[in-house]
């Protein structure tokens, strides 16, 4: 669980870095893509409970 924590919070630090690299695009495509990320692990997430 650990390593999923980590895993997480680090594509969540670089999905930051992305971002911040054009500011004006932050208000139109930070949600966007904050949202396919955590729906990416929601996914992931669903998945190993489903499978447990």
């Amino acid at each position: 669980m650990q390593v999923a924590m980590f895993m997480f919070t680090n594509e969540v630090h670089e999905l930051i870095q992305e971002i911040e690299k054009n500011p004006d695009t932050i208000v139109e495509e930070g949600p966007i893509k904050l949202n396919a990320l955590l729906g990416k692990w929601g996914q992931l997430i669903t998945k190993e409970h489903l499978d447990a």
